[in-house]
């Protein structure tokens, strides 16, 4: 009977850190990921598509230019948006200086020197995503703790569910941008075209 009281009791000081220590692993190993296998996570992916998508948008006429502005705009509309619900400081501040970068992309895409800040343009809507990234993680952390509320099993279970579903969304065993590359010249090849897959 008093072993039964003992882990009912201690329950709580065992599976929170445990709940909250396999997503804080998990979020260094896909930092190790990002860093020492680029190309491997998703977060490669959507920064590179979002550099070209810069140099293409640039390269196009003031309508193309407009539309660029409204998508970011919109990003930053969703980053408020992620901002007004966050559960905890950490994800507010994370949309916070990712709407603070986003906001900044669309000045210097409707500037009249934007194709000379480029690189600048770039970095500011990397930074916005990836900002806005982080404070969507934030969130999640949140999530987990708010789902304390209805024991520690049920935190530990969502742990564990929310680490096995991010790691099937953000790791990539081949490189993403070489497997795109292979996808669009076997469909170059299906259709009668010759040459290489363009984004």
């Amino acid at each position: 009977m008093f072993s039964i009281d003992f882990h009912k009791e201690y329950l709580d000081l065992v599976l929170v850190p445990c709940g909250l220590l396999i997503m804080f692993f998990y979020h260094l190993f896909l930092l190790y990921r990002y860093h020492k296998h680029p190309g491997t996570t998703m977060f490669d992916l959507e920064n590179e598509d979002k550099k070209l998508w810069v140099q293409r948008v640039l390269q196009g006429s003031e309508g193309d230019i407009n539309r660029a502005v409204n998508v970011i705009s919109s990003d930053t509309s969703t980053a408020i948006y992620l901002a007004s619900v966050s559960l905890s400081l950490c994800s507010l501040i994370g949309t916070w200086l990712g709407t603070k970068n986003l906001v900044h992309a669309n000045y210097l895409m409707s500037s009249a020197d934007k194709k000379r800040a480029v690189k600048k343009i770039e970095f500011a809507v990397t930074k916005g995503g990836d900002f806005s990234l982080f404070g969507l993680r934030a969130l999640y952390f949140a999530l987990n703790m708010l789902l304390w509320f209805f024991g520690p099993i049920p935190m530990f279970v969502a742990s564990i569910v929310m680490v096995i579903v991010l790691y099937y969304h953000d790791i990539h065993t081949v490189s993403l941008h070489d497997l795109y590359c292979e996808l669009g010249l076997q469909k170059g090849r299906a259709q009668g075209f010759s040459g290489s897959f363009s984004y």
